[in-house]
C-alpha cells in the first residue's frame, strides 16, 4: 500500500468512529419508532419506554434499545479526545450509556412512580458530558482551522448543539415532573437531544478534516 493510501486508511478509523456515533445519534429515535411500527407497537411516550414495549411474535424492543446504547457506550469509551478533560468526559458519557441500558425506567408504578430515578440521572449526565465536550473542548482543534469564517461556523454549531444536548433532557425531565407522567413531549425533547448529539459528531469530523489536527498530533506538532 502506498504511503498516502496507508495514511488515509489509518486515519479513516477515527473518522469512521465519529461518523458511526453521529449516525447512531440521528437514527436511534427513527429505529425505535420504525421497528415499533413494524412490530405493531404504538409510538411510545419516551425512548426509554421502548425498553418495556413488546408485541406477540416479535422480540421485545429492549433488545434494540439496550443494544444500541451499548454500541454508543463502547464507541464513546474507545474514542480518545485531544485532552485529559475531554477524554474523561467521553468516558463518563460511555459509563452513563451503559447505566441507561442497565437501569431501565420504572414501569407500571403510576401514580406512585419515583420522581428521580437512576435511569434518568444517567441520561441527563450523559448529555451534559457531551455538551461539555462540544462547548468547552473544541477550541483545542478549532485553532488549527485557518479559514476564520469556517472556524466561526463550526464554533456556532458546537455551541448550539451543546446547548441543545444540555437543555433537551432537562426539559424532558421537568415536563415529567410537572405533569407527573411521561407524555410524547418527552419523546420529542429526547429525540432533539440525540439529533444535536449527531450534529456535533458529524461536524467534528468535518472540522478535523479541515484542521488536520489529528495528523499534527501524530507528528507531535501540537499540544493541548
Amino acid at each position: 500500500m502506498r504511503p498516502d493510501k496507508l495514511k488515509e486508511h489509518i486515519f479513516s478509523t477515527y473518522k469512521n468512529v465519529r461518523f458511526g456515533i453521529a449516525a447512531i445519534g440521528f437514527g436511534f429515535p427513527f429505529v425505535l419508532g420504525l421497528l415499533g411500527y413494524l412490530y405493531g407497537i404504538d409510538l411510545q411516550n419516551s425512548m426509554s419506554a421502548y425498553y418495556w414495549a413488546a408485541s406477540t411474535g416479535y422480540p421485545p424492543m429492549r433488545i434494540w434499545f439496550v443494544g444500541i446504547l451499548f454500541v454508543v457506550g463502547v464507541l464513546l469509551y474507545l474514542y480518545k479526545g485531544f485532552s485529559d478533560g475531554e477524554n474523561w468526559a467521553l468516558n463518563a458519557a460511555a459509563a452513563c450509556a451503559f447505566g441507561i441500558a442497565l437501569f431501565p425506567m420504572p414501569w407500571d408504578c403510576a401514580p406512585s412512580c419515583a420522581r428521580f430515578t437512576v435511569h434518568g440521572a444517567f441520561a441527563v449526565v450523559l448529555f451534559v458530558c457531551i455538551a461539555y465536550v462540544a462547548i468547552r473542548c473544541t477550541e483545542q482543534t478549532l485553532r488549527y482551522v485557518r479559514d476564520e469564517r469556517l472556524k466561526h461556523k463550526y464554533r456556532v454549531v458546537y455551541r448550539i448543539s451543546g446547548a441543545c444536548m444540555a437543555v433537551s433532557p432537562l426539559i424532558a425531565f421537568v415536563l415529567a415532573l410537572v405533569f407527573n407522567d411521561i407524555n410524547k413531549y418527552v419523546l420529542a425533547f429526547e429525540a432533539t437531544g440525540l439529533w444535536a448529539f449527531g450534529v456535533y459528531w458529524w461536524t467534528k469530523s468535518a472540522e478535523l478534516a479541515h484542521s488536520g489536527a489529528e495528523l499534527l498530533a501524530l507528528h507531535e506538532r501540537i499540544a493541548t
